[in-house]
């Protein structure tokens, strides 16, 4: 996926704290570990597809990456 490692992990932790949820929390409706999504707010990684857009999604972003994300 071409989206910078930055921009997901700024995208994340924004939306993750606007929507007052802990990375335990979040991770859990993702369906991976605190660990690992605590990596990928450090830029310590970048997602699949998949979860990129189940990230957004689950974080009311999705619109900007539609074309990304069509089902």
């Amino acid at each position: 996926m071409d989206i910078p490692k930055t921009l997901f992990a700024t995208l994340v932790k924004q939306g993750r704290m606007e929507m007052h949820l802990t990375q335990e929390a979040l991770a859990e409706k993702l369906g991976i570990s605190a660990a690992y999504l605590g990596d990928l707010e450090r830029h310590k990684g970048g997602p699949s597809l998949e979860l990129f857009c189940k990230t957004m999604q689950t974080l009311n972003i999705s619109r900007p990456f539609q074309v990304l994300c069509k089902r």
